[in-house]
């Protein structure tokens, strides 16, 4: 593993804490991998159901609908037990109000994206230096 991608690993990692999903949850896994693969490649962002979740599947051995399933439960659990202020904050109002939690793919969506522009921020910082 390079060393860009256990910073991304760790930053996901901290992320993922900061808003609340517990770590000792199956989805919580597969949301670690799958935001690092749409950081990776970012088709993928747009493909969640189609490619992401059967690509994870299969390197977890399960069924997509598994995957799914473990993400969902994960996301719903940070929204009933974790920091409502921390996670308002970072989703906005991106959050459904009948659902009161993004989708599955809205909240990996906007976990990746932000990760990818923060590291664009970095870069261009130690790029002016």
């Amino acid at each position: 593993m390079s060393r860009d991608e256990r910073i991304r690993r760790r930053r996901i990692f901290e992320l993922l804490n900061r808003l609340g999903v517990q770590a000792n949850r199956a989805g919580r896994e597969y949301l670690e991998d799958g935001i690092l693969w749409m950081m990776r490649d970012k088709s993928l962002l747009y493909n969640i159901t189609g490619r992401l979740y059967p690509a994870i599947a299969q390197d977890f051995g399960v069924t997509a609908d598994i995957v799914s399933k473990a993400i969902c439960n994960a996301i719903s659990a940070a929204f009933s037990r974790g920091d409502l202020e921390e996670l308002g904050r970072f989703f906005g109002n991106t959050i459904s109000g009948s659902k009161g939690k993004p989708t599955n793919s809205e909240f990996m969506c906007m976990c990746a994206r932000w990760l990818l522009l923060e590291e664009e921020d970095e870069n261009e910082v130690h790029g002016a230096l």
